[in-house]
């Protein structure tokens, strides 16, 4: 292969924060603990998005830029998301924001009040609830349940209540789910969108890792099922897909004409953000159209590193639960048989095992002894911190 994943690239002092600012997000750390927190990856970028941005700096005026009339950028996004998920979008429904977060940010504060309740799914990455609480809205939780095969799904008849007796405005949507790696079935899917348009709640569907899926599964978009229903926003990004997330683009696919001018109004006119930098419009029409052959390798790279992984606990860590995700390049390590606080192994697993990897407090009370382990990182990285891992724990008590 033409793309070398086993080699390890030094990240640090080029302003990254999963390398740079690592310190401060776990201050016990130092220059040679692995960084396997942030979801971004340690791979290099395809071939055609390094030269896009070399093409678009051989014209040395760094000006305004905009897509909203580039119809090869929207034609790009349109192809990728019909291809890969049998998503048709229309091209006037596409709408530019520099990540999905800030998206979400616009969208609670268009269409919904202050005071007015948002439901959420926990656990569930944490700017979720942080956006919520923060824009003075009210977090509604329906958390997702795990049965004895450690599977999750979603408790209907508690989400279903909890819209209805707490006049829920708005669904944050989280598909494929982070930190779990859960893919949403169709049925799962229909049921979802059925009590959303029962009670007229705006569903936003943060799909920004549905490129990401094993071998075998299938990624939907819910609003693929809801043709003739415009309660359902998409969001979509080739940031995680690709590794571009510093160059900050994601699209949005909205219907609803409202919301549309919401949007534009909100963007355009009071927040002036509506526009991206200068090499969005060349490496989003290069990762749609020519890294193809990038992105297969990441997938089987990935997969591969799950698959270490979990012969590793298999054979290692009996007291550790894990199961290879259905889809992101997050694992979700089980740790509650540990009779330890779960803080304090976090500690441990820098200060001893000389890794950093992200607790499961930070996606709610549910995350509590649960682990986000990132493997989107060279295999010699996820053996070390594997083979460290079993260092740290053989010496904690089982409840």
């Amino acid at each position: 292969m033409k793309y070398d994943f086993d080699k390890i690239i030094d990240r640090r002092n080029t302003n990254s924060e999963k390398y740079d600012s690592l310190k401060r997000a776990y201050p016990l750390s130092d220059e040679n603990t692995i960084p396997l927190w942030v979801a971004d990856m340690d791979f290099p970028c395809s071939d055609a998005i390094i030269a896009s941005i070399k093409e678009r700096l051989l014209n040395p005026v760094l000006g305004y830029t905009f897509v909203y009339a580039d119809d090869e950028y929207k034609s790009a996004v349109c192809d990728w998301m019909k291809d890969k998920h049998d998503f048709i979008i229309d091209k006037k429904d596409i709408y530019y924001s520099g990540g999905i977060v800030p998206a979400m940010c616009v969208l609670i504060n268009t269409l919904t009040n202050e005071g007015d309740s948002i439901i959420v799914n926990q656990p569930v990455y944490t700017p979720f609830m942080n956006i919520v609480k923060s824009n003075y809205r009210n977090l509604v939780n329906s958390p997702l349940i795990k049965d004895e095969n450690g599977n999750y799904t979603l408790d209907f008849d508690d989400f279903e209540k909890k819209i209805k007796n707490n006049n829920v405005k708005m669904f944050l949507f989280c598909s494929p789910h982070n930190p779990i790696g859960k893919v949403w079935t169709k049925d799962e899917l229909l049921k979802i969108g059925e009590i959303c348009k029962k009670y007229n709640v705006i569903v936003f569907s943060d799909e920004i890792h549905c490129d990401i899926v094993r071998k075998g599964i299938k990624h939907i978009p819910i609003a693929s099922l809801f043709e003739d229903d415009d309660i359902f926003i998409t969001g979509t990004a080739p940031s995680k897909t690709f590794n571009i997330p510093g160059m900050k683009v994601s699209n949005i696919i909205i219907k609803n004409e409202e919301y549309k001018s919401k949007w534009k109004y909100y963007t355009q006119k009071r927040l002036h953000v509506a526009d991206p930098n200068v090499f969005v419009p060349g490496l989003v029409k290069a990762a749609y159209k020519n890294s193809d052959d990038w992105y297969n390798y990441m997938l089987e790279y990935v997969e591969e590193n799950f698959k270490y992984i979990k012969k590793f606990v298999d054979e290692n860590l009996e007291n550790v639960g894990f199961e290879i995700p259905q889809a992101t390049f997050l694992g979700w390590l089980d740790m509650n048989k540990y009779d330890i606080d779960y803080s304090k192994l976090s500690d441990l697993f820098v200060t001893k095992g000389g890794f950093a990897i992200q607790h499961g407090k930070q996606f709610g009370e549910e995350g509590i002894g649960y682990f986000r382990i990132n493997v989107a990182t060279s295999r010699k990285n996820i053996e070390k911190a594997m083979n460290a891992m079993k260092e740290v724990l053989k010496d904690i008590p089982i409840k």
